[in-house]
């Protein structure tokens, strides 16, 4: 902060604040979204296929394209971009198929037997899901959460057509607003890669919560 304009360092400490807010409500959507959708595919049914790639329809397509088309959806519509409407929709969007892919690998893994189990025991189906399915699948849970997290944190190219002048901007915004609009700086470099501590440290601690 030292070495940043007063006006800057404010800008940036606001913009941390929502990003840090934006992006756990990410992480948490996406968890909740990828988890219910992997369920789904516990069994097979009748349009899988399709389904599966619906789902990655998000993963294969770039990040601007889906910013793009996301801002003239809105735009038809007659609505303002927002940060909390659509850019955090497009970033929960780009972030479901990730997490979804981990919640696969989660049941590739599992084994039925123990929910049969709990069930040839006495526990209703609710029951089980709470007390032996959740337990086990929840370090996958926190793995959907940790992509949402870190996919709308490091966010740039997504979220620069889906917010309005007016708000105070994410991180990467902010800092891609002062680096174009100004000299290049060393501190930017600095501040960039304090960004990219916090993804390395919501990692470790996941691995270390896990």
């Amino acid at each position: 902060d030292a070495n940043i304009p007063g006006s800057h360092a404010d800008a940036i400490r606001a913009s941390g604040e929502v990003s840090l807010w934006v992006s756990l409500a990410a992480g948490a959507i996406v968890s909740l979204l990828a988890f219910s959708l992997s369920m789904a595919f516990r069994r097979k049914f009748r349009g899988e296929g399709v389904a599966f790639y619906l789902v990655m329809l998000a993963l294969m397509t770039p990040g601007f394209l889906v910013g793009l088309g996301t801002q003239l959806f809105w735009s038809w519509l007659g609505n303002e971009p927002t940060l909390w409407k659509t850019a955090l929709g497009a970033n929960v969007v780009w972030g479901i198929p990730f997490g979804f892919l981990v919640m696969l690998a989660v049941w590739n893994r599992y084994d039925e037997r123990v929910e049969e189990a709990a069930r040839d025991l006495g526990a209703d189906q609710k029951r089980t899901f709470r007390e032996v399915t959740l337990p086990l699948v929840w370090t996958g849970i926190l793995g959907c959460f940790l992509f949402g997290f870190t996919l709308t944190w490091n966010d740039y190219d997504r979220s620069i057509l889906l917010v309005s002048g007016a708000e105070v901007l994410t991180l990467p915004l902010t800092i891609g607003g002062l680096t174009f609009t100004g000299a290049i700086r060393p501190d930017l470099y600095a501040l960039g890669t304090a960004t990219t501590l916090v993804s390395l440290f919501a990692i470790v601690l996941l691995l270390v919560v896990a």
